[in-house]
């Protein structure tokens, strides 16, 4: 995964620096061609084929939202840059890359003090993805 992802990274650093995609949206369309691009062209080996399809459906279903270039960003971060295994990384790095995550994908981030904690309840969620975290 991290030669795709420094191969994706320096492909999307050339086309921002031809000028070819200033919209973060355009960043996003971009990136689902070039994987396609390396998947029909078979450019990486079988074991990245995985990856590949996950970015790929991962864009197909949350759209803009999917955030590509920060997932493969994190991705080169993590396993790249001597940072280590996201397994060796603090427990708030890793709950802040979560929330953020989540929060992109439209989730809410509430937190709660003891007695709001005690009276949460599926019902009155209202259907709204959320992650409640204690202030205590």
């Amino acid at each position: 995964m991290t030669h795709l992802a420094w191969c994706l990274l320096v492909a999307v650093r050339l086309a921002e620096r031809d000028e070819q995609m200033p919209p973060p949206l355009q960043t996003h369309l971009f990136i689902m061609r070039w994987l396609a691009t390396a998947q029909k062209r078979k450019v990486f080996s079988k074991a990245q084929a995985p990856d590949i399809l996950w970015l790929q459906a991962q864009g197909k279903k949350y759209g803009f939202l999917a955030k590509l270039r920060q997932k493969v960003e994190y991705i080169y971060y993590i396993y790249c840059s001597g940072a280590g295994l996201l397994a060796e990384q603090s427990d708030l790095f890793r709950l802040t890359y979560l929330i953020e995550t989540m929060k992109g994908m439209g989730w809410l981030n509430v937190l709660v003090n003891d007695a709001e904690w005690d009276n949460l309840t599926v019902e009155n969620a209202n259907c709204v993805f959320g992650i409640h975290l204690s202030q205590e």
